[in-house]
């Protein structure tokens, strides 16, 4: 399986220090890992500080956000495309799992609700897929998000 893991807003900034101790803690060779890292782009609601931002935020406050729809578009195309690359390449949606943090983890419920359709590649033989045979295997991905991260941002 592959695991697509999306930081939060600002965190692109130290991305291979969060993918060493992810790999490190869940040191499982069958899984794939891939870290995806956000533009560097102003962010509004930071007075126009530069830093890696799936999306632009132009208000944070107890009422709610403001956020940058287009952006946040943007960005789930970037990771859809990440997420389809892997499927042409064999692995079935079932199989990838997008996650994430604050900004990431809005980046994933976007691409997660988004349909992916799997065929086996040709050169696949229907015996090296163990679920080739199995209806109720899952055809589409898994998105997960970090709640609590999201709620913090938001106040």
């Amino acid at each position: 399986g592959t695991v697509i893991w999306l930081h939060g807003l600002g965190g692109g900034l130290d991305i291979d220090e969060i993918a060493n101790s992810i790999t490190q803690r869940f040191d499982m060779p069958w899984i794939k890992y891939i870290f995806p890292s956000a533009p560097l782009q102003p962010v509004t609601s930071l007075n126009g500080v530069v830093t890696s931002s799936w999306f632009d935020v132009s208000k944070i406050s107890e009422e709610g956000t403001e956020e940058d729809a287009e952006g946040l578009q943007r960005s789930a195309n970037y990771v859809a495309s990440i997420v389809q690359d892997e499927i042409t390449h064999g692995l079935r949606p079932g199989l990838v799992l997008v996650c994430g943090f604050g900004q990431g983890a809005a980046v994933a419920l976007e691409v997660g609700l988004r349909g992916y359709t799997w065929q086996p590649p040709p050169e696949k033989n229907d015996e090296d897929d163990l679920d080739s045979d199995d209806p109720d295997f899952p055809n589409t991905i898994t998105a997960m998000a970090d709640r609590h991260q999201m709620l913090q941002q938001n106040r």
